[in-house]
Order: structure tokens, then C-alpha cells, then sequence
């Protein structure tokens, strides 16, 4: 986290003082997700991957309001302390929501901020903290629905009125997953995605 926030500083600033573009009205995204999953508690992290997707209402040129969801999948081979490493199925899914800032200096490279709060479900990899903690099989067949906070930025290209590719969206994801005794503790995340954008209307 303490690299990726410069990083998105630096994409704002980064942007060439040319003539204004016209900013739509919403905007669609859909695209390929991967996330970085580290359960905590001395167990290994994964990798998982999936798709990303999100609905964007733009009030005017710099800020935005978003609605993020995704899903990332696979089987991880990770180990927990005092047991051998095996392969656990695993699945999470996002569903976030905040505000978006976006520097529109520049007609065609588009970098933006945001900040999203919601909750992600997930099963497998994502709770095998409780299980290092001392509960065997809770990952097994369960899920859980916890606490979550997506913080980082991205770069659009437009390429179209219409359509834009998302270069890049990087993100610190922090969740709250409960432990072996019950009580939610932090695991620190980290999620990156790619796609297109489909870009509406426009906005005065």
C-alpha cells in the first residue's frame, strides 16, 4: 500500500495539460481480474483469478461514483502451520461501492483514485486463518461474508468516444475474515484487473 498510493499520485499529476475531453455520462467495465489472497495466522497466501466488473456515474469531470463486483477462483497449494501443504478450492467475491476521483486533463490518457467499501464472500483460501488458529475443516465447506476496503487507481486509454481500454486498475485490498476464536482480524490483500470500458452519454 505505501508504494501503490504515490504510484496513483503520480498518475494524476502525470497527465498532459491539452484541451479537455468530453466526459460521459456512466460508464461500464468488465474485464480479467487476479487477486493475491494472504488468510493470515501464519498460513500461506494464493493466487486466485476471475473477472471484474463495475458501474461508474460520473456527477461531473473529476468525481465519480462507483459499484465494483468480480469473482477470482482456483485451487492454491498453500500449507498452515503443523500440517503439510495441500490444495484448498477456493473462491472470493467483491461487492464494493465509493467514490472516484479521475484526472480528465488529457484527451486520451485517463489515470484515476478511489476508494471502495463493502463486503467480500469468500471460501477456502480466504478463511484458512481460523483454520491455522486452531479450527480444522472450518475452510472445508464453509463461506463467510466479511468486511472489506479497496483502496488504489488505474489508467484508462480512450481509444473511442465509446470505448476505452483499462490499462491497468491496482488495488490494497483490506478484509476482515474471522479467526480461530471468532473475532474478525485484517488480512492485507492485493487485487489488479484489465478490461474494457464502455463509455455513455456525456455530461455537461
Amino acid at each position: 500500500m505505501r508504494t501503490l498510493l504515490p504510484l496513483c499520485g503520480v498518475l494524476l499529476l502525470a497527465t498532459l495539460p491539452v484541451a479537455a475531453q468530453t466526459t460521459p455520462a456512466f460508464e461500464v467495465y468488465g474485464g480479467f481480474h487476479y487477486s493475491r489472497i494472504n488468510p493470515g495466522e501464519g498460513a500461506d497466501g494464493g493466487n486466485l483469478s476471475g473477472w471484474a466488473a463495475a458501474f461508474q456515474v460520473n456527477a461531473n469531470n473529476w468525481l465519480s461514483f462507483v459499484a465494483d463486483f468480480g469473482g477470482a477462483y482456483g485451487t492454491p497449494r498453500v500449507r498452515i502451520p503443523g500440517a503439510s501443504a495441500t490444495d484448498v478450492e477456493s473462491d472470493v467475491h467483491y461487492f464494493l461501492f465509493g467514490p472516484r476521483l479521475t484526472a480528465r486533463q488529457n484527451e486520451r490518457i485517463i489515470p484515476f483514485v478511489h476508494t471502495l467499501i463493502g463486503a467480500v464472500r469468500g471460501s477456502g483460501l480466504p478463511l484458512l486463518g481460523a483454520v491455522a488458529g486452531g479450527q480444522p475443516g472450518f475452510a472445508v465447506g464453509g463461506s463467510e461474508t466479511a468486511f472489506g476496503v479497496a483502496v488504489g487507481g488505474g489508467l484508462d486509454v480512450k481509444v473511442r468516444d465509446y470505448l476505452a481500454i483499462r490499462f491497468v486498475q491496482a488495488e490494497y485490498l483490506l478484509t476482515r475474515f474471522s479467526t480461530a476464536d471468532g473475532s474478525a482480524t485484517n488480512q492485507h490483500n492485493a487485487r489488479i484487473s484489465s478490461g474494457v470500458v464502455f463509455r455513455f452519454g456525456e455530461r455537461e
